[in-house]
């Protein structure tokens, strides 16, 4: 049952004492008990009706409003008193017999049914009709007045000591608090006005009730220039701010913009575990389409929200923007993507209007200001806006010790506008390094000073990430490397090696069981039984830790004995006998960029050490070199590459192809051919190549195939209905594209 008559006074005992501390209770004043008679019938309740619009939840409502009790932020959620079936409550302060202040909540009207305030038993319907341009207040305008009401007189003239009384809900009931107020001493910061930040908030009354000021924010101007009615205030009629707001509209409309952004189909991989990386999984991709939100810069010059990883921004072959007014979207090209925002830049084929201006401002200074918020989202192809007014309530020191901005509510589609139309905050990811990612998190924009992003496009060259642009289809496949195969360690392993301190008790680390020759490791001097730790980069404050994929030791495991035992329906879920080149290690390395100098961290024979080397593109591997689909014989092939003639213990000279993936019901899958098996020779001639396969088998319709499987070889013949076509006729074009 919702109760509108019961007033309950809060007074703690830790205030009695206050006031004994401060001597503010003495003969003849009145008691707090007394100040909240006087102003029983001043201070009403707000009671704002929430509801669901396109089934979104009402968002930024209770944030800005601090607890009287606790002195801190408390969120109602809008979603929560929606399934509760009960209004948003707060207090308002009666300023004449239809007008009342309140804190401002920025509900969207979308999400608003309907305004009331509430003295004793009566409820009346309100309206805002004002915003305070620098106070965290809004005055609304009541139907009528309400019976019992009696208007606030505030008289500056008043000398201390002072109370602050507001209403709040407390332990079930509508509760009206009376505290001292304590004024602190001065704050002083570069970029925002001085206060004196005080304890409570509320109306400011003498001790004999007589009303001096209103205080909303916890803070009060030096001196006595805070005493005065808020009427004082600067204030924006309703009225006016949606005229603002419109040109706001327009200016959004023109400046934030729809791009859609083309990929290649992602690279096809034959094994598909190798594919189920938990760290890297993101619906981007697989995408070959992807819409994002796009910045006018400079009429020429795009901003593009999308925060893609190198792997998918790799793929990315066309940028169209849409602009309104034109039916058709104007294209754009690549220019960088940004190191440590989610956003790339690029250049527009023909110059668009409605650039944005950016605040240049030192954005503390806009703290409680009244602002307009753009809640822009792309849903589909389809750009949807809505605007409010909002505040900065807030200030956080994050990233290289860059200034944040805090508002009530969700901020990860906001836009924040002055009302001179120039951009001062926008969303944006904080781009993770490559190595740095969290697997259990997703990355959400934050609300971020559009000034700070404007200085990191003012010198694009030093703030580019190199490694993440797009990518021709061979290159696509790149990867880098050390040259070394390892054994991942595990509790009992670090024990043995002396190493638990280091690894975390086994948790991350590889001990070196084999060095390429040439490769960067062998040049760096790294030696087997050397137990790698730690990547460290310059100007990375955290090193990488070195992880060994699961799958690395798959070849030692692999099952060749039993494969005659697989039917055809399980041949696509067959693991590559040999560790995937592109595990998630190496595409870190990858992800940091070829020639960056690194540091390894190891240990051996007990003593840490620190080798030098630089990030390098491994060889072709497996999944990147050129592969050749018969389509006679049902199957796929691939050269040996580097990582496999060491798996099957094959020298450069020995010849063979691996059949990469087989067809069910082809030739090859009836002829008892298996995955991963290798082709030696057709029709007595030895093959090392796609090109030594195709002439092999040109004019051919019977096919004596020498396979081998690890050491043990056979002869499988294969007698097709017509011969094979002439080499360099009738092949998968696509097919035979390196890593497709």
């Amino acid at each position: 049952m919702m109760l509108r008559s019961k007033t309950i006074l809060s007074f703690s005992m830790a205030a009695l004492a206050a006031l004994a501390a401060t001597e503010c209770v003495r003969a003849g004043d009145p008691d707090p008990v007394q100040i909240a008679e006087a102003l029983k019938n001043s201070i009403v309740r707000v009671e704002y009706t929430l509801q669901y619009d396109k089934g979104q939840p009402p968002a930024g409502t209770g944030i800005m409003e601090r607890c009287p009790s606790c002195g801190e932020f408390h969120v109602d959620g809008g979603a929560t008193v929606v399934s509760e079936e009960r209004p948003l409550e707060t207090a308002g302060y009666l300023l004449s017999p239809t007008r009342v202040l309140s804190v401002d909540q920025f509900l969207h009207p979308r999400f608003l049914g309907k305004t009331e305030v509430v003295l004793g038993g009566e409820a009346v319907a309100a309206r805002p009709v004002a915003y305070a341009q620098r106070e965290n207040a809004v005055i609304l305008e009541l139907d009528r007045p309400l019976r019992g009401g009696v208007p606030l007189k505030f008289d500056a003239t008043k000398d201390g000591p002072w109370f602050a009384a507001t209403c709040a809900t407390l332990n079930g009931d509508w509760t009206t608090t009376v505290n001292p107020v304590s004024i602190g001493g001065l704050n002083v910061a570069g970029g925002q006005s001085p206060f004196s930040p005080v304890n409570d908030r509320g109306v400011i009354v003498t001790g004999q009730g007589v009303p001096v000021a209103m205080n909303l924010t916890g803070e009060l101007a030096p001196g006595d220039a805070w005493k005065g009615s808020p009427e004082q205030w600067e204030w924006i009629a309703a009225s006016q701010f949606a005229e603002r707001t419109k040109k706001i509209e327009a200016v959004s409309n023109a400046g934030v913009l729809r791009a859609r952004l083309d990929l290649r189909s992602p690279r096809v991989t034959d094994d598909p575990y190798s594919r189920w990386s938990y760290r890297d999984s993101n619906e981007d991709d697989e995408s070959t389409e992807i819409h994002a939100l796009a910045l006018n810069v400079d009429g020429s010059t795009l901003l593009v929200l999308a925060g893609l990883k190198p792997a998918v921004t790799g793929r990315l072959e066309h940028i169209t923007v849409y602009s309104p007014g034109r039916d058709e979207g104007v294209s754009a090209t690549f220019r960088a993507s940004l190191r440590d925002y989610g956003a790339f830049v690029a250049t527009l084929d023909e110059p668009l209007d409605g650039a944005l201006d950016v605040a240049h401002a030192d954005i503390r200074q806009l703290r409680n200001r009244l602002l307009i918020g753009a809640e822009i989202t792309l849903q589909g192809e389809h750009r949807i806006a809505y605007f409010n007014h909002n505040r900065v309530s807030s200030f956080a020191i994050g990233w290289r010790r860059n200034v944040y901005p805090e508002v009530a509510g969700d901020d990860e589609s906001l836009f924040l506008f002055d009302a001179d139309g120039s951009l001062i905050a926008l969303p944006i990811i904080k781009r993770q390094r490559p190595g740095e990612e969290e697997s259990w998190r997703d990355t959400y924009p934050t609300l971020t000073s559009a000034r700070q992003i404007a200085s990191a496009l003012s010198d694009l060259n030093a703030n580019a990430d190199t490694s993440n642009i797009p990518l021709s289809e061979e290159e696509e496949n790149r990867v880098a490397w050390l040259g070394v195969v390892m054994q991942g360690l595990d509790t009992e392993l670090a024990r043995q090696m002396a190493v638990s301190e280091l690894s975390d008790d086994g948790t991350i680390g590889g001990i070196v069981t084999f060095i390429y020759p040439d490769s960067p490791a062998a040049q760096a001097g790294v030696q087997e039984g050397d137990v790698l730790l730690r990547v460290h980069v310059e100007s990375r404050p955290r090193p990488i830790d070195v992880m060994v994929d699961e799958d690395a030791e798959i070849g030692s495991a692999f099952p060749w004995h039993r494969l005659d035992e697989l039917t055809e329906d399980y041949f696509d879920m067959i693991p590559k006998p040999w560790p995937n080149v592109a595990s998630d290690f190496n595409r870190t390395l990858t992800g940091i960029g070829f020639g960056t100098p690194i540091r390894v961290e190891l240990v051996r024979d007990g003593e840490v050490m620190f080798v030098e080397m630089a990030i390098t593109q491994s060889p072709v591997h497996f999944d990147a070199a050129p592969q050749f689909k018969s389509e006679p014989l049902g199957f796929t092939l691939r050269p040996m590459t580097y990582e496999v003639r060491r798996q099957l213990q094959k020298s450069e000279s020995d010849p063979g192809l691996i059949i990469a993936r087989i067809e069910p019901g082809s030739k090859a899958s009836v002829s008892g051919l298996k995955p991963y098996e290798t082709i030696a020779s057709v029709n007595d001639q030895p093959v090392s190549t796609i090109e030594d396969f195709r002439l092999a088998s040109a004019g051919q319709s019977e096919l004596r195939l020498s396979v081998m499987r690890m050491t043990r070889s056979r002869l499988v013949k294969i007698t097709l209905e017509a011969p094979i076509e002439e080499a360099g006729a009738g092949a998968d074009e696509d097919a035979m594209e390196g890593g497709r």
